[in-house]
């Protein structure tokens, strides 16, 4: 661990001008965190995201989140709609919180008036299944076989919950019912096949069908992170080549990291090649990717992440003592603490304190994975909407 090299080179945490200097230069910038539920790691995102958009001209946002709750979060923005809290409480589980609906706030305050020149939202993800597609569908059941209609609310009065808790959430915490809800997905297609319409096909089928590919594609089904990076990647890709705007892609560190093979805690041994060095790839030196990182704290409901063993690259950081750091890691020397094999650690919702040896990734190198990276020693709890 080269403690000098750090202290040397590191600036305190809130300056990101290295950052803002680089990304005028640039086209995409990856902020990746490796954690989604600290308040501290919130704060210094948004932060450095107002700055991007005031100061180097970025103006699309991509958000870790499919293509129907952008929409919704990019017509709050361009006020289109006044809910925001609603339309943060219908987001991915991860971004309900207070610190999306203030950056949320924030655009919207940046786009009055700029009609010209606005901040617009985009998904990482197409569009997927919501809760309310399952009462479209249980309203045209209710009116065509009210038998079929009992069995659809039974199968989807289950499965609907992973909207709420992710099924390989529900199976970490032992509150799974059992049966697969793809099963149950697919059973509900069959019944809704079986049924007779007068009028031709099924109307709702294609929901039904929307639903069943949200179960078949979880985590806890037949997840497939190279799929899900490769998709990612073209999105962002597709979002510059379509506006010209310069973009701030916002997800956790696995998908913004520029890594060739990588592997996660929810899915051990399927390595992927993650969306930043797709980006690397196509942009060159115009991709920049951040590294948010912390030493220890506090997430939902009090559990406590224990400081890192001594072989995490953040256990060198919270030796040297700072109360925070910002590191321009492109000019680090090769072979030295930032061009060596590390590992990680990433926080994700199956994070359990007696395991905190898989909750990491093995970098080859930190200066080939992130252009830059922010330390915070503590954090605490991130606040969610209610």
């Amino acid at each position: 661990m080269d403690r000098t090299w750090i202290e040397e080179n590191a600036r305190p945490l809130g300056d990101t001008d290295d950052i803002v200097m680089a990304a005028r230069e640039a086209s995409v910038i990856g902020i990746g965190e490796t954690t989604r539920e600290a308040a501290e790691i919130d704060r210094q995102r948004n932060v450095l995201f107002q700055r991007l958009v005031l100061e180097a001209g970025y103006r699309i946002l991509v958000v870790p989140d499919d293509a129907g709750v952008a929409g919704r979060m990019d017509d709050f923005a361009g006020g289109r709609r006044n809910d925001v809290r609603d339309v943060v409480k219908s987001a991915w589980k991860p971004n309900q919180s207070r610190s999306v609906e203030d950056l949320l706030v924030w655009i919207r305050a940046f786009n009055d008036g700029r009609p010209e020149d606005p901040v617009r939202v985009k998904g990482n993800r197409p569009a997927t299944a919501e809760p309310r597609h399952y009462d479209e569908v249980l309203d045209f059941a209710r009116d065509s076989d009210p038998v079929v209609a009992g069995r659809l609310e039974e199968l989807y009065g289950v499965i609907r919950t992973a909207h709420d808790t992710a099924e390989h959430l529900q199976i970490h915490h032992g509150t799974h019912p059992g049966r697969p809800f793809a099963d149950r997905a697919r059973e509900a297609v069959e019944l809704l096949e079986a049924l007779p319409t007068p009028s031709g096909r099924n109307p709702v089928l294609d929901t039904a069908g929307l639903i069943l590919a949200y179960h078949e594609t979880s985590v806890a089904a037949s997840f497939d992170f190279h799929e899900l990076s490769r998709s990612v990647a073209e999105r962002v890709i597709g979002y510059r080549e379509q506006s010209g705007e310069k973009i701030v892609y916002l997800d956790g560190v696995a998908l913004t990291g520029v890594m060739t093979a990588m592997e996660t805690a929810v899915k051990p041994d399927a390595y992927f090649r993650s969306a930043g060095s797709r980006l690397r790839e196509c942009f060159g030196g115009g991709y920049l990717s951040v590294l948010m990182a912390f030493g220890h704290g506090t997430i939902r409901g009090g559990m406590r992440i224990p400081v890192p063993p001594a072989d995490y690259a953040e256990r060198g950081l919270l030796d040297a003592g700072t109360d925070g750091l910002a590191l321009d890691l492109r000019f680090a020397p090769d072979g030295g603490w930032a061009d060596r094999t590390a590992k990680v650690r990433i926080i994700a919702g199956v994070y359990d304190p007696a395991e905190d040896a898989a909750h990491r990734v093995e970098v080859r190198s930190l200066k080939e994975t992130a252009d830059f990276l922010t330390f915070v020693p503590e954090i605490s709890e991130t606040e969610f909407v209610r």
